[in-house]
């Protein structure tokens, strides 16, 4: 009976310990959430700015620059492109985990929006003598979609595929394999995928050990927020290589409104 009891206190003891350490784990937690959230919004303003005067130097607003001073200007330009999809990233994971992702769906043609964000990038590509191509349907396709979020997994896969290519080109290709689906391709001749990779490479803070190697700036975020954007469309993303320094393919699969 002893005995009995003795073991019942240290059990208790030890359940009353462990709760206490997951209240604590969940304060650290909603504490570590809440600080990237700060950070995150406190950082897109001036980065917004930023971008904003660079652009209004790049069309000649405060005069006439040197070819010389347009490779600077593209070249800030690019960082600050770099830095605000870090932040954005960092925003949408953070809301991700505490269930606050919310979407405004509405009628999106696809066509659109992939043009806009391939040209929004295609300074970017150009600052590393990369070939950024578009290859889009005639017609608009209509998604029911959020278009905010939406436009940010076409850029952050645009966006890593300029990253880990070092030379050759990257083609954007919408297409309509089905009568009520689109699928979006982003296609590069770059670092490539190891096989036992790509089952890892859509979750949060993972990249590739070529990717790793090459570009050390990333989070390893951009596919996980990708993943959770295009799963709440009902759609599917996955990605195909042939292997380290063969390029990789990653695919995007939206229903057709």
């Amino acid at each position: 009976f002893v005995g009995l009891v003795a073991f019942g206190i240290i059990l208790i003891r030890g359940v009353l310990r462990e709760i206490s350490q997951r209240e604590e784990l969940e304060k650290l937690s909603h504490a570590k959430s809440e600080f990237m959230s700060i950070a995150s919004h406190q950082l897109r303003t001036p980065l917004s700015i930023v971008k904003g005067y660079l652009s209004m130097m790049q069309e000649g607003s405060f005069g006439k620059t040197t070819e010389k001073q347009k490779d600077v200007i593209g070249k800030v330009y690019t960082t600050n492109e770099e830095m605000m999809h870090m932040v954005n990233n960092l925003l949408n994971v953070t809301r991700a985990e505490e269930g606050r992702l919310q979407y405004t769906f509405e009628q999106v043609d696809v066509r659109d929006l992939t043009e806009a964000v391939t040209k929004g990038l295609t300074m970017t590509a150009q600052t590393k003598n990369l070939l950024l191509i578009a290859e889009l349907p005639p017609d608009p396709v209509f998604l029911n979609a959020d278009k905010d979020k939406l436009a940010q997994v076409i850029s952050n896969l645009v966006d890593n595929a300029i990253k880990y290519t070092e030379q050759g080109n990257i083609t954007v290709r919408l297409s309509l394999p089905e009568p009520q689906t689109a699928l979006l391709a982003v296609k590069d001749t770059g670092l490539g995928i190891r096989e036992e990779e790509m089952k890892h490479l859509f979750e949060s803070f993972s990249r590739g050990r070529a990717g790793t190697k090459s570009w050390t700036k990333g989070a390893g975020l951009g596919l996980y927020i990708a993943k959770q954007f295009v799963e709440a469309h009902k759609g599917k993303i996955w990605v195909t290589s042939e292997g380290e320094g063969k390029g990789s393919t990653f695919f995007v699969e939206l229903p057709i409104s």
